[in-house]
């Protein structure tokens, strides 16, 4: 792999983090808080809500 290769996956799991450290913002500011009202805030795409939350879930 190149290191170009390498700089790309990580940037992929820095946009993860990322995108589920909005989601756990989100929920801890508003509690209770719709999947779709996530994505709206947020501006993630639902899909990308929905798998965050469903690990959210699976960690309980």
């Amino acid at each position: 792999m190149t290191p170009g290769g390498q700089a790309q996956i990580g940037n992929v799991d820095l946009v993860k983090q990322l995108n589920s450290a909005a989601v756990y913002r989100l929920i801890d500011q508003y509690g209770p808080i719709s999947r779709i009202q996530i994505a709206e805030q947020s501006q993630l795409a639902p899909a990308s809500v929905t798998k965050i939350t469903r690990q959210l879930i699976e960690r309980g």
